[in-house]
């Protein structure tokens, strides 16, 4: 049967009154039922999908709010045991490889800083006071004449 006329009987049957659907005949009278009774079944069954996609929502939404916070507190967590281990390693690790190396990468960020600033001096010297740099003149040094190298 069609999807309209089942629609159309269903709602012809919940419009009749008992003594109403008497007058039918017992074939179409049966046919109205079956039609209306179909219909509150899938009206039952979208209510109940709606309830449930409802509900399920809500618990999603919980639960990522619960996992927010557990994220939230495991961060503290690990921040706090970063900063104890911290704490705990420095006095071991005062001269260790580490503290070398950045003094090492120190010493030569210094080195290149001087050397552009060297460049900025020479630049200046060779342009006069009204010249402007038509490409970039920066030619830095190469590294094998550096002492860090």
């Amino acid at each position: 049967m069609a999807a309209g006329k089942i629609t159309d009987f269903a709602g012809e049957a919940d419009a009749a009154d008992a003594p109403g659907l008497r007058d039918y005949a017992l074939v179409k009278r049966s046919a109205l039922l079956v039609c209306l009774a179909h219909k509150a079944r899938m009206r039952a069954r979208d209510d109940l999908t709606t309830m449930f996609g409802k509900r399920i929502a809500l618990q999603v939404k919980r639960a990522k709010a619960e996992l927010e916070e557990i994220c939230r507190q495991q961060q503290a967590i690990v921040e706090s045991l970063i900063g104890n281990y911290r704490t705990v390693l420095q006095p071991i690790d005062a001269d260790g490889p580490v503290l070398t190396a950045k003094e090492k990468a120190a010493a030569m960020t210094a080195d290149i800083l001087a050397a552009v600033g060297e460049l900025d001096q020479d630049r200046a010297a060779v342009m006069g006071p009204g010249d402007t740099p038509r490409q970039s003149a920066y030619v830095l040094p190469r590294p094998e004449d550096h002492a860090w190298a």
